[in-house]
């Protein structure tokens, strides 16, 4: 067993868990194939994630439980600012909508301020337009700051804190962009 870490873990694994490396690096080679930096010296340029972005992706996607499903449900990721944190989000958000493998994918970020929530779309927009397969795959819909994949009835849209009331669907996915800073957890 590769990443057994602690007593959790060795839970995980007598609760009948298991640990797929090939599910965390699949999802490593769709960031570092399809998706790339929008700014920041990397942008434009050949890159390969950050080694606490691998790690992160090895555990949220590498650990099944009995049913296949993955064990971890929610993900918090907290390092310094500007080290790829809403990029990794918005990388993690088009590998959700695009190879999931869930039926009509549902995917959602949100933020505290319009601003902010529109940084993982744009992000994810970015690398849609910038990767042929994507792009063949996606609409990209500016106006709507959402992203759809008709192919699975997939979606992706970008929320502000003010429109979380008005969620009213079920997700597949939501990512909490900037989450340390929300005034609660509501």
């Amino acid at each position: 067993m590769d990443d057994v870490r602690c007593r959790a873990d060795e839970s995980a694994l007598r609760q009948g868990m298991t640990y797929h490396p090939e599910q965390g690096e699949r999802l490593i080679r769709f960031i570092e194939t399809c998706c790339r930096p929008q700014s920041g010296r990397l942008a434009g340029k050949g890159w390969r994630l950050f080694d606490w972005q691998r790690d992160a992706c090895r555990r949220l996607w590498s650990w099944r439980r009995k049913d296949g499903t993955r064990r971890f449900r929610q993900g918090y990721i907290s390092v310094a600012r500007q080290n790829g944190k809403s990029a990794l989000c918005s990388w993690l958000a088009l590998a959700l909508l695009m190879i999931d493998g869930e039926s009509s994918p549902a995917v959602a970020s949100a933020a505290l301020t319009r601003e902010q929530a529109s940084l993982v779309y744009e992000s994810m927009a970015y690398c849609v337009e910038g990767n042929d397969r994507l792009a063949a795959a996606c609409h990209v819909q500016p106006y709507k700051r959402q992203i759809t994949v008709p192919r699975t009835n997939g979606r992706y849209f970008s929320l502000s804190r003010e429109a979380h009331s008005n969620l009213g669907t079920s997700l597949s996915g939501l990512i909490l962009d900037e989450y340390a800073f929300w005034p609660s957890s509501e």
